[in-house]
């Protein structure tokens, strides 16, 4: 039996397995999927995030001298093109309304600008509070309109140091200012802050998103890819392991015994299995960056990064899943080992915890302390775009790991079967 033939008899019977196609398959699609439904779904901006439901209270006051409210401002600028990605601005005229949109899931974040706002900003020593109401479940975004409401009012306090600093040069140099001078040093700071929004001619290009190389397509939604590489790595770890429990089966129904007595010597016997299990995982990988791309609109980076990507995975995954099943005695074992072991290591590796945001980096340092976790970093990689020289340290440490596992499971596997 030539050891093409022991290749092509074990890829039929795993393909064969309506449950084994599942896992390799289907199973990791449909919990993105699942993803995509739970969290609102695929966007096509330039943010990879759905755009937020924004309503602006403005109760902002005019003040006489002073060419624009500080309320009308903020409304422009979260309005502007630039940000049109990341809100969708509606505009009411009082908090109750905002507070009902909110329990009626018509919005998902609420901004109370006080009638005060623009005395505030401009004028004296008075202080006001703006007020972000939101879905205590929500977490990103609130973080999101602080930060640009933050920027915004930065742009504010410069008109007053502006002002302070435009008398102080005229004192120092024996003049004394009119207090009417004061507002025309505002009104010409506001005309340039005006100037960055659409209303006043501007370009409104007031906040841009890009990434160094800009290696992926703005159809792609980072926390949704980085989800899709934590599920397919898990399943095609669960596929390696898979691949190689044909050994254990095949023993338990003699078939194995006979391949024994045939011509073949037993060092291709476990070759054949190898290889048939590195060819399950390449079709898995390829078939699920394929499907993902089409499904979801990931765009998975540079495709030589991609392609040392999974090659990393493969080779990883397969020498893992022989390593893992040498251990297994019987075939009653393989549920405990498998599910215990595939979950924990997953865990450990952040496969879980991938696409939530703002995870502290002591726990991707944590994550490396697992294969699954270097295979996610070399994918974490070519999804941001890094190139191809960052890419070599985690496929050196995968390959390396690969090797370790097929040495020390083989060595196993032929001592038990000897």
């Amino acid at each position: 039996m030539l050891l093409w033939e022991l290749v092509w008899k074990d890829l039929r019977r795993m393909f064969r397995s309506p449950f084994a196609v599942g896992m390799a398959f289907i199973a990791p699609l449909f919990i993105t999927g699942l993803l995509v439904l739970a969290f609102g779904g695929i966007s096509s901006g330039s943010s990879g995030m759905s755009a937020i439901r924004l309503v602006v209270v403005d109760l902002d006051q005019m003040i006489p001298g002073i060419v624009a409210k500080a309320g009308t401002i903020v409304t422009q600028v979260l309005s502007a093109p630039a940000l049109s990605s990341l809100f969708r601005v509606s505009a009411v005229s009082n908090e109750e309304t905002a507070r009902r949109m909110l329990s009626g899931r018509e919005a998902d974040l609420a901004l109370i600008l006080p009638a005060d706002f623009s005395q505030a900003a401009f004028i004296g020593d008075a202080q006001t509070r703006l007020i972000i109401l939101h879905d205590p479940t929500l977490q990103v975004s609130p973080q999101i309109l602080r930060s640009i409401v933050n920027d915004i009012l930065d742009n504010f306090l410069g008109s007053r140091s502006a002002v302070s600093g435009a008398l102080d040069a005229l004192q120092a140099e024996g003049f004394s200012p009119d207090p009417a001078l004061a507002d025309q040093v505002v009104q010409r700071y506001l005309v340039w802050v005006n100037s960055l929004t659409p209303s006043a001619g501007g370009s409104g290009q007031v906040l841009e998103t890009r990434s160094p190389t800009q290696p992926v397509s703005s159809k792609s939604n980072p926390f949704l890819a980085l989800a899709m590489a934590g599920m397919m790595i898990y399943f095609v770890f669960y596929s390696g392991a898979a691949a190689s429990l044909s050994i254990l089966h095949e023993k338990e129904e003699g078939t194995l015994a006979r391949l024994f007595v045939t011509p073949v010597a037993k060092a291709a016997v476990l070759g054949g299995k190898v290889l048939s299990a590195l060819l399950l995982l390449v079709i898995q990988v390829v078939v699920l960056l394929v499907s993902s791309s089409l499904l979801f609109g990931i765009s998975w980076g540079f495709p030589v990064s991609v392609v040392l990507a999974s090659v990393g995975l493969v080779a990883c995954a397969a020498g893992f899943g022989l390593f893992l099943m040498s251990w297994v005695s019987s075939s009653r074992q393989v549920g405990t080992v498998m599910g215990g072991v595939l979950t924990i290591t997953a865990m450990v590796g952040g496969l879980f915890t991938v696409s939530i945001p703002n995870m502290p980096k002591a726990f991707q340092t944590a994550g490396l302390s697992m294969p699954q976790g270097w295979a996610l970093q070399a994918f974490r990689l070519s999804l941001n775009g890094e190139g191809v020289l960052p890419e070599l340290l985690p496929l050196a440490v995968l390959l390396a790991l690969a090797v370790v596992f097929f040495v020390w499971g083989l060595a196993r596997f032929r001592r038990r079967l000897a």
